[in-house]
């Protein structure tokens, strides 16, 4: 709770309320999760980040002054915090500003991207990757294009605040620019690829994120394992081909994968209780809820 407190306190004071955007919260000179885009104003994924840890901390900090009024008032006392701190976290979170074209239908990674200029991708032979080793930063940082998933990360974080028509005209648009540079990146595009139903790339994806230490798809091994392609290699089955989402205190699992997998099987520890799964990756649906139970339906 005292973290939640510190960090709400500093997206409240590093954003403003923005008259040219119409009273909306807005956050400026900032990086995303893309660092081939870097210092710009209302990254999309960063303001529905700060979104959340907003909402979060004020909903975490009245849930205690109601239920848990020892442990709020001994928070006040480490934090000083004040009521009408809580007021203006959820006032921020309301009015928090986020970028979207309604021309393409597709949320802008951040203010100026899309005035940037398209990379020539046609024209940069294979030995030119990654851009970062060729190319001075302030040429990359002048074009569209990615190292790693930024909006795409933000749709699988909180995928429960996009559409599914939302999602795949996104990842339509940032897909084709990103480089592939980063190991991080695979992995995320690879979960969103699987749910917008391109399924051949999700396992593309998926591949290069398992293959990336065993067949030493960097070259740089050498120097040390990539545990974050480590844990996408887990994520992609789990979350990209079983589906496992997440979101408003309800876990579901819906498969994507009906002809690459035939089956799937995995253990999970959900509210303190083992699940283990094993399903023909048919159409299916499971749904926890807090209290440890579940349903499970089958088409």
């Amino acid at each position: 709770a005292k973290m939640l407190v510190e960090t709400a306190r500093f997206w409240q004071d590093l954003g403003f309320y923005s008259e040219i955007k119409g009273g909306k919260f807005c956050i400026r000179g900032v990086t995303g999760p893309d660092e081939y885009t870097t210092v710009v104003d209302n990254n999309t994924y960063t303001n529905m980040m700060a979104r959340e840890n907003l909402t979060y901390a004020a909903v975490t900090v009245n849930c205690m002054k109601k239920e848990e009024p020892e442990k709020y008032w001994e928070l006040v006392h480490n934090t000083k915090l004040k009521e009408l701190e809580v007021d203006e976290w959820l006032a921020a979170a309301s009015a928090m500003y986020l970028p979207y074209d309604t021309k393409k239908g597709i949320h802008p990674q951040d203010d100026t991207f899309l005035t940037l200029q398209k990379w020539d991708f046609t024209h940069t032979p294979p030995d030119k990757y990654p851009l970062l080793l060729h190319y001075h930063p302030l040429v990359i940082y002048h074009h569209q294009v990615f190292k790693q998933a930024d909006v795409v990360l933000a749709m699988f974080l909180l995928g429960d605040e996009f559409s599914l028509e939302q999602k795949k005209r996104n990842f339509d648009f940032y897909d084709p620019i990103t480089t592939g540079d980063s190991s991080l990146s695979v992995g995320i595009q690879s979960i969103l690829a699987a749910e917008v139903g391109y399924i051949d790339k999700a396992a593309k994806y998926a591949a290069f994120s398992m293959l990336m230490d065993i067949s030493d798809l960097g070259g740089n091994v050498k120097d040390g394992c990539h545990i974050a392609a480590m844990g996408a290699t887990w994520m992609n089955l789990v979350y990209g081909f079983a589906g496992m989402r997440y979101y408003l205190g309800l876990l579901s699992i819906h498969p994507y994968a009906q002809e690459s997998i035939e089956q799937i099987q995995f253990r999970l520890r959900v509210w303190g209780r083992v699940f283990g799964s094993h399903f023909e990756t048919k159409e299916c649906h499971l749904w926890f809820n807090k209290r440890g139970g579940f349903r499970f339906s089958s088409s």
